[in-house]
This record gives structure tokens, sequence and C-alpha cells, in this order.
């Protein structure tokens, strides 16, 4: 397998959160489209191993990981799409896990949601991703650098707090406009953002620390109540009122 070569590049990480355009997708595996993502795992990024890269049926799909409110194991409807999975290891302390979701050729409308996460909760949010995946958008969610949903993964472990504030969700989208590119062979017209409470802090201090990927974003969140985002070093570090 011929190895492609692609130099990292400054992510065009355009941020949104609803999205109304509505794609229509396939229930079938084009065969062009089943074989370009088997070859994905031939991709070569810096700091970052593309584990897997397989093609997924029409149909119920239930990611081994994704939990329903009841603890058992979550399915969604989705169409056909190629499940990329990646680990980023941007330090030496940082594991990355990352899941890039694409839909066949036909049915994708050439723009890419990014998905976020709640609290300190490393669990991607695969509902939205299925619901992008049946509007047509290449989509993708990572842990964050962790497991778990508390702080005590970051004890020790500064860069590991890193990659949760702020480094995952920019390493996600840049590995994620890469695998884009190589599987659809062109660039992503539009990106937007799903978050709420922790995503509307990882949208935010995305198009902060790095503005020059954000003139054409599209910047947002999700969710029911008005929470884009938490000061969480004030949340974490202050101590009971005294008198």
């Amino acid at each position: 397998m011929q190895r492609a070569r692609l130099g990292m590049r400054s992510a065009l990480v355009n941020h949104g959160v609803r999205v109304l355009i509505i794609a229509g997708c396939l229930g079938h595996l084009s065969f062009a489209s089943a074989a370009a993502c088997e070859h994905l795992t031939g991709l070569t990024i810096p700091y970052t191993e593309v584990s897997s890269a397989i093609s997924v049926a029409a149909g119920a799909f239930s990611p081994a990981t994704a939990q329903d409110q009841g603890g058992s194991v979550a399915s969604f409807t989705v169409p056909a799409f190629c499940r990329v999975l990646a680990v980023a290891k941007p330090t030496s302390d940082s594991e990355i896990h990352i899941e890039v979701w694409l839909p066949v050729a036909e049915a994708w409308n050439g723009r890419f949601l990014g998905t976020g996460n709640g609290g300190y909760a490393s669990a991607l949010s695969y509902k939205q991703m299925a619901d992008a995946l049946q509007k047509g958008y290449a989509t993708a969610g990572s842990d964050t650098g962790h497991s778990g949903g508390d702080l005590r993964f970051g004890v020790g472990h500064p860069e590991k707090i890193n990659d949760w504030a702020y480094r995952a969700v920019h390493v996600m989208t840049d590995v994620a406009h890469l695998v884009i590119r190589s599987y659809y062979g062109r660039l992503v017209a539009h990106s937007y953002f799903w978050g709420c409470s922790t995503g509307g802090h990882q949208a935010l201090t995305e198009a902060q620390r790095y503005p020059d990927g954000q003139r054409r974003n599209h910047l947002g969140r999700g969710g029911e109540q008005p929470d884009p985002a938490s000061h969480w070093l004030s949340v974490e570090l202050a101590g009971p009122s005294r008198a």
C-alpha cells in the first residue's frame, strides 16, 4: 500500500452548531468509497496513527463505548459511512483518541461538523455524530486525551490537562481535515462545531487560540440551556466562602 505523505497544516476550523441544511444519504456503499476507506490507514500524519478505517453499512450502528441513559450500549441509525479511528500523541504524555466519520462521496455535502464533550467526560458525542451523518456531514469527535469523567486524569499530568483544555479539539480538527481531503479529494467548504458546557469552552478556546483558522468559522453550541462555556478554573480552585 502506497503511503500518502501529508504535511500538517493549520486547520480550517470553521465552527458552528445547529445545521439546517439536510443532504440526502445513500443506503449503500459504492465500491470506490469502500476501497478508499480501507486505504486511509496508510495516511502519514504527524504524531498521529490511523489505526482503523472500516466501511460501515447503513442501518443500526452501536459504537462499543456508547451507552444510553440506562447504561446499555446505545444504537444509532446511520447511513453508509467510513469510520476512521486514530490516536494522536502531540506530546510524550498525550494519547488522544479520535474518530472521523465520513459519508460516502455521493452523500457528502462538502461540510464538516466537529463535536465537543461535556464536563470532564471523555465520552464522544456519538448521537450528534450520527445526526450529522444523516445530514450529509463529515464529522469527528475525541476523548480529549483521557478516559473517565473527573479530573483525576490530570494529577501529575499537566500535558493531559492541556489536551483536555484546548489541544485535543485542535488536533482532532486538523486530523479530520486531512482525512477528509484524502478521502474525497477536495477540501472542506465549511466547518461547524457542536458543543454545550465544556463543548462551548472548546469552541471558544479554539477560536481564540487559533484565530487565523477562524475567519470563516461558524461558532456556536447545542443543548437546551444557555451554557455556552464554563469558567472551569474558578470552579475547581475556588474554596468555600469565608465570613
